[in-house]
């Protein structure tokens, strides 16, 4: 009985303390996914993930095609870009948009964790730990609410394991149970 209250206290230990890797693929929407001033588009404001992160958790944002584009001031093709805010055609950006204490180019690729500060993603993605706690939410960085296009990215992030106490003090409060119930 003791080796296998053992043998199991160590696969315990082993899967609570171990990470695993996820990918989760999303549609990011110029139009119902704008920042717009901090107010969206309708009642949606950006692109909510359900991905929720603590501070430090690291993950990564990929566009699954860098040569997608959309458009941030429909119907003119003039601001067709990418997600950088790049015109493909000239390489060139038709400006900077400021709004909420973070500048970045018309119509580029933009997240965010919670009420923590903004981050580019764009075209080379993002990489790296979170700045902040709360969802992902990720942005079609404009103030219109006449976009249209989108682009599919992925979202790759880990799991994060328990501390490692934590299977530890478990395992001991159900071997104190355990021998308090073998003496009754």
């Amino acid at each position: 009985m003791n080796k296998l209250l053992s043998t199991t206290a160590l696969a315990v230990l082993i899967s609570a303390t171990a990470g695993f890797a996820a990918t989760m693929p999303f549609d990011v929407h110029a139009n119902s996914h704008v920042w717009n001033n901090g107010s969206g588009f309708g009642s949606n404001l950006g692109l909510a993930t359900g991905l929720s992160f603590g501070l430090g958790d690291t993950f990564s944002v990929s566009v699954d095609n860098p040569l997608d584009t959309w458009n941030f001031c429909s119907p003119s093709t003039s601001c067709t870009v990418d997600a950088d805010g790049r015109r493909p055609a000239s390489g060139t950006f038709l400006g900077t948009y400021s709004n909420g204490g973070y500048s970045n180019y018309y119509g580029a690729l933009v997240g965010r964790i919670g009420a923590g500060a903004f981050f580019a993603i764009g075209t080379a993605g993002f990489s790296g730990p979170a700045n902040a706690v709360g969802e992902l939410v990720l942005f079609h960085w404009d103030h219109n609410t006449n976009n249209s296009g989108s682009l599919a990215v992925t979202v790759e992030y880990e799991t994060v394991p328990l501390p490692a106490s934590l299977p530890l003090m478990l395992l001991g409060l159900g071997a104190v149970g355990y021998a308090g119930r073998r003496r009754s």
